[in-house]
């Protein structure tokens, strides 16, 4: 073997296929084994396998037009077969399922398989997001701060918040952070408070350790610029327990603004109570 290429774990195809039918059914096992192949990676040789097992698990049902085999068929084939793939997902997108939208919105960003093209992602959302769609509504939102469209940017977010989407409450509670100062430069004290509460229910709502490590880091930000910096000074140390190395930097240069140490008792009292269901 060439050094440095990569090869599968010995399996014959058909054991393989049987992998990756329990693995599309949930079977815990086969989840493990196949993770433990995306580590050994490449990812971008395992993900080919992957999918050409997809391709031959699924295409029967999605010729016979049965919606999840051929939603799930169409991303196996989305960057081999592109045309087909988004013939399925309209007609699928055309029958109201909103993860069929996502997934053709997906396809016209930098890592879908259709071309880069912003508009058509944006009205494929927006479809997904006028549906209902949480997930979609907060993409929408996204979408429109980068942009700098701040009235569309509130509206999604608030819409995907309303439904305790984790990523809606995250980006509203930016919004409102950001806005805290109004263009003519009058504070708006409640805006802080309205993210600060909108930050704490979004760690109701997460299910990666890496979200709530960021929030918790903009919850210190916002605590540090009321000022109340106990709860600034806390929230930095979560994040940093958490995985964020720049929230120690930032809790460092607080302590110096401050002039004060916090003891350490008080710090390992300081304790994050997060639910089983996050992960990194």
């Amino acid at each position: 073997m060439v050094e440095g290429s990569y090869q599968m774990p010995n399996t014959d195809w058909q054991e393989f296929l049987h992998l990756m039918y329990d693995y599309e059914n949930g079977v815990e096992s086969a989840q493990r084994e196949i993770q433990k192949m995306l580590e050994i990676g490449p990812e971008e040789a395992v993900f080919e396998k992957i999918n050409l097992a997809r391709e031959q698990i699924y295409r029967n049902d999605a010729m016979r037009g049965v919606p999840v085999a051929m939603y799930r068929y169409a991303l196996a084939i989305q960057f081999t077969r592109p045309q087909e793939a988004f013939q399925l997902l309209v007609q699928l997108a055309n029958q109201g399922d909103t993860e069929a939208m996502k997934s053709i919105a997906l396809g016209y960003t930098e890592y879908g398989g259709f071309g880069e093209n912003p508009e058509q992602e944006l009205q494929w959302y927006l479809r997904a997001a006028n549906a209902g769609d949480a997930e979609a509504q907060a993409s929408a939102g996204l979408w429109y701060a980068c942009q700098g469209n701040n009235d569309q940017e509130y509206r999604w977010y608030k819409a995907s918040a309303e439904q305790k989407y984790p990523k809606g409450l995250i980006g509203l509670a930016n919004w409102y952070s950001k806005n805290w100062v109004h263009c003519e430069g009058v504070l708006k004290e409640e805006y802080k408070q309205k993210a600060i509460a909108l930050y704490w229910e979004a760690l109701n709502h997460v299910t990666r350790i890496s979200e709530a490590e960021d929030i918790y880091f903009s919850l210190g930000l916002c605590y540090e610029s009321l000022p109340q910096y106990r709860n600034a000074f806390e929230c930095f140390y979560k994040s940093f327990l958490l995985g964020n190395d720049y929230a120690a930097v930032t809790y460092l240069k607080l302590q110096l603004k401050c002039n004060t140490v916090i003891p350490l008792q008080q710090l390992k009292d300081w304790k994050i109570e997060l639910g089983d269901n996050c992960r990194r």
